[in-house]
């Protein structure tokens, strides 16, 4: 006879989802790289999309760490849809988000914005190091979180969203015409403000 007693405790692995935003001024002139690569905010919007992939439940008041670009850190809560606002150089880092083994689709939107993008996003599985998207052209990543190489270790993906502004060549030429709207001849040193 034994008076041994085991007991058990077990607690689960936590699951992380981060999305990053960045605007590529690459090819901006560089005296606006700033001014473009603040001006627009973009909105997120995270949905499971269950086991089979083919539901769409928004994954609404999550709780969230904010980093902006100065690297401050703030706790936020995603909206009733599942959304949150990112600018450029910012994320957002989500613990437990959803059940591991769900289909998620992370979205992006750019309503409202002065500037024109072209899309990208790369999807991480950030615990193995696998790359499951690479600069695929689009606002809308979709992928199954889980941890596809171990299940005893973290499901841990990172979602990139990269916007580049489209951007075009500008000349500007200027002509004199007189008062009656005749092209000035001789030299005219007359100098004058442009705003663009």
């Amino acid at each position: 006879e034994s008076n041994l007693q085991v007991e058990f405790s077990f607690s689960p692995i936590d699951n992380y989802l981060t999305t990053t935003k960045t605007v590529d001024t690459t090819n901006v002139n560089l005296g606006i790289k700033s001014a473009v690569s603040n001006t627009d905010d973009f909105t997120f919007i995270n949905v499971s999309n269950g086991t089979s992939n083919s539901k769409s439940t928004a994954l609404s008041n999550k709780a969230y760490t904010h980093t902006a670009k100065d690297k401050t850190e703030t706790i936020k809560t995603s909206g009733s849809s599942g959304s949150y606002t990112m600018k450029d150089g910012e994320k957002a880092a989500f613990t437990n988000i959803t059940d591991t083994g769900n289909y998620i689709t992370v979205s992006e939107s750019k309503s409202d914005n002065i500037f024109i993008y072209s899309s990208t996003y790369t999807v991480t599985d950030v615990q193995n190091g696998i790359v499951k998207a690479n600069n695929a052209v689009g606002t809308s990543a979709n992928f199954l979180f889980k941890n596809e190489v171990s299940q005893k270790q973290a499901t841990n993906y990172r979602v990139d969203f990269v916007n580049t502004p489209q951007v075009s060549n500008l000349n500007v030429s200027k002509t004199v015409k007189d008062i009656i709207g005749n092209v000035a001849n001789g030299s005219d040193n007359t100098e004058f403000d442009f705003s663009v």
